[in-house]
C-alpha cells in the first residue's frame, strides 16, 4: 500500500491508511518508534501484541469467570 509524504509545519509526515491504523490498533496520539534500517523508514508501534489483544476485550466480549467448588450444572463430582 502506498502513502504520500507531506510537508507538517517544519517535518515531513506520512499518513496511515485507516485500515492498517486499525490493525495495528494506533489513535491520535500513539507514540511509535521511527528508525532507518538498511535504507528503509521503519514505523514500529510501542504496543505490544498482548495489549493489542487486550484493548479488544469490551463488555460484549468479555466472559464472567466463576470460581465455585460447587456445582453448578448438571455435574457430578
Amino acid at each position: 500500500m502506498y502513502s504520500q509524504v507531506k510537508k507538517w509545519g517544519n517535518s515531513l509526515g506520512v499518513r496511515v491508511p485507516k485500515r492498517i491504523a486499525s490493525e495495528l490498533n494506533l489513535k491520535d496520539g500513539t507514540n511509535v518508534n521511527v528508525k532507518v534500517e538498511e535504507n528503509r523508514l521503519v514505523i514500529s508501534s510501542d504496543i505490544s501484541e498482548l495489549d493489542m489483544l487486550v484493548n479488544k476485550i469490551t463488555e460484549a466480549n468479555r466472559h464472567e469467570i466463576i470460581f465455585s467448588d460447587a456445582p453448578v450444572g448438571k455435574e457430578t463430582w
